[in-house]
Protein backbone atom coordinates (compact mmCIF):
# COMPACT_ATOMS: atom_id res chain seq x y z
CA UNK A 1 0.00 0.00 0.00
CA UNK A 2 2.70 2.54 0.64
CA UNK A 3 4.53 1.76 -2.71
CA UNK A 4 1.10 2.48 -4.30
CA UNK A 5 1.02 6.02 -2.14
CA UNK A 6 4.35 6.57 -3.27
CA UNK A 7 3.39 6.36 -6.56
CA UNK A 8 0.08 7.69 -7.22
CA UNK A 9 0.33 9.75 -4.06
CA UNK A 10 -2.42 10.03 -1.73
CA UNK A 11 -6.25 12.03 -2.27
CA UNK A 12 -6.55 15.42 -0.21
CA UNK A 13 -9.55 16.96 0.50
CA UNK A 14 -9.81 20.68 0.32
CA UNK A 15 -10.55 22.16 3.16
CA UNK A 16 -13.33 24.82 3.39
CA UNK A 17 -12.95 28.42 2.58
CA UNK A 18 -14.62 31.05 4.84
CA UNK A 19 -16.70 33.28 4.05
CA UNK A 20 -17.64 36.53 5.83
CA UNK A 21 -21.40 35.78 6.70
CA UNK A 22 -20.25 32.66 8.09
CA UNK A 23 -17.45 35.02 10.15
CA UNK A 24 -20.17 36.93 11.35
CA UNK A 25 -22.09 33.93 12.44
CA UNK A 26 -19.22 32.65 14.53
CA UNK A 27 -18.43 36.17 16.18
CA UNK A 28 -22.20 36.02 17.60
CA UNK A 29 -21.05 32.56 19.21
CA UNK A 30 -17.90 34.34 21.07
CA UNK A 31 -17.77 35.91 24.31
CA UNK A 32 -16.00 39.71 23.88
CA UNK A 33 -15.46 39.60 27.67
CA UNK A 34 -13.50 36.63 27.48
CA UNK A 35 -9.71 37.34 26.69
CA UNK A 36 -9.13 34.06 25.09
CA UNK A 37 -12.21 34.79 22.59
CA UNK A 38 -10.89 38.35 22.13
CA UNK A 39 -7.59 36.91 20.86
CA UNK A 40 -9.27 34.38 18.74
CA UNK A 41 -11.22 36.56 16.83
CA UNK A 42 -7.85 39.42 16.50
CA UNK A 43 -5.95 36.47 14.75
CA UNK A 44 -9.00 34.72 12.84
CA UNK A 45 -9.81 38.46 11.44
CA UNK A 46 -5.95 38.50 10.58
CA UNK A 47 -5.47 35.67 8.66
CA UNK A 48 -8.39 36.35 7.21
CA UNK A 49 -8.01 39.64 5.44
CA UNK A 50 -4.44 39.24 4.90
CA UNK A 51 -4.81 35.26 3.75
CA UNK A 52 -2.31 34.03 6.03
CA UNK A 53 -1.40 30.84 7.63
CA UNK A 54 -1.93 29.75 10.79
CA UNK A 55 2.28 29.25 11.05
CA UNK A 56 1.66 33.46 10.93
CA UNK A 57 -0.94 33.58 13.41
CA UNK A 58 -0.38 31.15 15.46
CA UNK A 59 2.57 29.25 17.24
CA UNK A 60 3.12 25.14 16.88
CA UNK A 61 3.17 25.07 20.87
CA UNK A 62 3.33 27.45 23.70
CA UNK A 63 6.94 27.83 24.17
CA UNK A 64 7.57 27.54 20.72
CA UNK A 65 7.93 31.15 19.65
CA UNK A 66 10.04 31.74 16.33
CA UNK A 67 10.51 35.70 15.85
CA UNK A 68 11.40 35.17 12.88
CA UNK A 69 8.36 33.10 11.39
CA UNK A 70 5.37 33.96 14.09
CA UNK A 71 3.67 37.10 14.26
CA UNK A 72 4.57 39.82 17.37
CA UNK A 73 3.56 42.40 19.14
CA UNK A 74 5.98 45.16 17.15
CA UNK A 75 4.79 43.76 13.64
CA UNK A 76 1.67 45.58 14.14
CA UNK A 77 1.80 49.63 13.30
CA UNK A 78 -0.70 52.21 12.96
CA UNK A 79 -0.10 54.83 9.90
CA UNK A 80 -2.62 57.00 8.35
CA UNK A 81 -2.88 57.50 5.14
CA UNK A 82 -3.56 60.40 2.69
CA UNK A 83 -6.84 59.47 2.42
CA UNK A 84 -7.20 60.03 6.56
CA UNK A 85 -7.82 56.17 6.73
CA UNK A 86 -6.25 54.75 9.51
CA UNK A 87 -4.49 51.68 8.15
CA UNK A 88 -2.50 49.05 10.44
CA UNK A 89 0.48 47.72 8.75
CA UNK A 90 1.66 44.55 9.42
CA UNK A 91 5.51 43.31 8.89
CA UNK A 92 5.66 39.72 7.73
CA UNK A 93 8.88 37.94 7.68
CA UNK A 94 8.37 34.38 6.57
CA UNK A 95 5.82 32.60 4.50
CA UNK A 96 6.14 29.66 1.87
CA UNK A 97 7.85 31.92 -0.88
CA UNK A 98 10.23 33.66 2.14
CA UNK A 99 11.33 30.70 3.61
CA UNK A 100 14.56 32.28 4.87
CA UNK A 101 13.55 35.24 6.10
CA UNK A 102 15.61 37.03 3.55
CA UNK A 103 12.91 39.85 3.46
CA UNK A 104 9.49 41.70 4.87
CA UNK A 105 6.43 41.68 3.31
CA UNK A 106 4.51 44.70 4.22
CA UNK A 107 0.50 44.26 4.13
CA UNK A 108 -2.21 46.94 5.42
CA UNK A 109 -5.46 45.70 7.75
CA UNK A 110 -8.16 48.34 6.42
CA UNK A 111 -10.14 49.86 9.13
CA UNK A 112 -13.93 48.69 9.01
CA UNK A 113 -15.39 52.01 10.98
CA UNK A 114 -18.24 50.50 13.29
CA UNK A 115 -18.20 46.60 12.41
CA UNK A 116 -17.23 43.80 14.60
CA UNK A 117 -15.82 42.51 11.28
CA UNK A 118 -12.87 45.39 12.01
CA UNK A 119 -9.73 43.77 11.75
CA UNK A 120 -7.87 47.06 13.39
CA UNK A 121 -10.45 47.15 15.51
CA UNK A 122 -9.60 43.73 16.64
CA UNK A 123 -6.33 43.67 16.72
CA UNK A 124 -6.15 46.71 18.90
CA UNK A 125 -7.92 45.31 21.44
CA UNK A 126 -6.11 41.79 21.51
CA UNK A 127 -2.93 43.86 22.20
CA UNK A 128 -4.64 45.46 24.87
CA UNK A 129 -5.43 41.73 26.53
CA UNK A 130 -1.31 41.87 26.79
CA UNK A 131 -0.24 44.83 26.92
CA UNK A 132 2.48 44.56 29.54
CA UNK A 133 3.94 42.44 26.55
CA UNK A 134 7.20 43.18 24.65
CA UNK A 135 7.26 43.93 20.69
CA UNK A 136 9.25 40.60 20.40
CA UNK A 137 6.54 38.84 22.06
CA UNK A 138 4.49 36.88 20.31
CA UNK A 139 0.99 38.90 19.00
CA UNK A 140 -1.96 36.95 20.13
CA UNK A 141 -1.75 36.11 23.86
CA UNK A 142 -4.23 35.47 26.74
CA UNK A 143 -3.70 34.72 29.97
CA UNK A 144 -4.37 31.21 30.92
CA UNK A 145 -6.37 30.73 33.36
CA UNK A 146 -8.11 33.47 32.95
CA UNK A 147 -7.33 36.60 35.19
CA UNK A 148 -4.28 34.70 35.98
CA UNK A 149 -1.15 36.79 35.45
CA UNK A 150 0.24 33.38 33.26
CA UNK A 151 0.06 34.73 29.96
CA UNK A 152 0.37 32.11 26.78
CA UNK A 153 0.60 32.26 23.02
CA UNK A 154 -2.37 31.02 20.79
CA UNK A 155 -0.93 27.83 19.67
CA UNK A 156 -2.36 25.77 16.84
CA UNK A 157 -4.41 23.31 18.11
CA UNK A 158 -6.29 25.80 20.19
CA UNK A 159 -6.44 27.86 17.37
CA UNK A 160 -7.88 24.91 15.42
CA UNK A 161 -9.92 23.33 18.18
CA UNK A 162 -11.97 26.63 18.82
CA UNK A 163 -12.56 27.06 14.91
CA UNK A 164 -14.14 23.60 14.76
CA UNK A 165 -16.14 24.57 17.83
CA UNK A 166 -17.78 27.65 16.05
CA UNK A 167 -18.39 25.93 12.80
CA UNK A 168 -20.37 23.26 14.20
CA UNK A 169 -22.18 25.81 15.52
CA UNK A 170 -22.92 27.87 12.72
CA UNK A 171 -24.20 24.79 10.79
CA UNK A 172 -20.50 23.84 9.18
CA UNK A 173 -19.07 20.53 9.38
CA UNK A 174 -16.20 20.80 11.85
CA UNK A 175 -13.64 17.97 9.80
CA UNK A 176 -13.99 20.54 6.80
CA UNK A 177 -12.23 23.20 8.24
CA UNK A 178 -8.75 24.11 9.35
CA UNK A 179 -6.66 27.00 9.90
CA UNK A 180 -6.47 26.94 6.22
CA UNK A 181 -9.99 27.86 5.82
CA UNK A 182 -8.54 31.38 6.79
CA UNK A 183 -6.11 31.78 3.83
CA UNK A 184 -8.73 30.39 1.20
CA UNK A 185 -11.73 32.20 2.80
CA UNK A 186 -9.86 36.06 2.28
CA UNK A 187 -8.54 34.36 -0.98
CA UNK A 188 -11.97 33.79 -2.35
CA UNK A 189 -13.27 36.99 -0.98
CA UNK A 190 -11.12 38.99 -2.65
CA UNK A 191 -10.82 37.37 -5.69
CA UNK A 192 -14.51 38.57 -5.99
CA UNK A 193 -13.78 41.82 -5.43
CA UNK A 194 -11.42 42.58 -7.64
CA UNK A 195 -9.99 41.59 -11.74
CA UNK A 196 -6.35 42.80 -10.54
CA UNK A 197 -5.27 39.10 -9.75
CA UNK A 198 -1.62 40.02 -9.66
CA UNK A 199 -2.56 42.68 -6.67
CA UNK A 200 -4.26 39.15 -4.60
CA UNK A 201 -1.36 37.26 -5.31
CA UNK A 202 1.36 40.17 -4.25
CA UNK A 203 -1.11 41.16 -0.64
CA UNK A 204 -1.23 37.49 -0.10
CA UNK A 205 2.56 36.47 -0.24
CA UNK A 206 2.19 34.60 -3.74
CA UNK A 207 3.97 36.53 -6.06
Amino acid sequence: MRGIKRTHGSSSTKKHAIQPEELCAMYHHLDMSNPFDVVWWAAALTAFFLMLRKDNVTVAKADAFNFNSNLSRGDFAMEPSSTNVVAMWVSIRHSKTNQFSEYVHYVPLIPITGSYMCPVSAVTKALVVAKHKKPKDPAFCYPSPPKSSNFVALTHPTFVTKLKSLASKVGLNPDKVSGHSFRRGGATFAFGLTQNHSLIKICGGLA
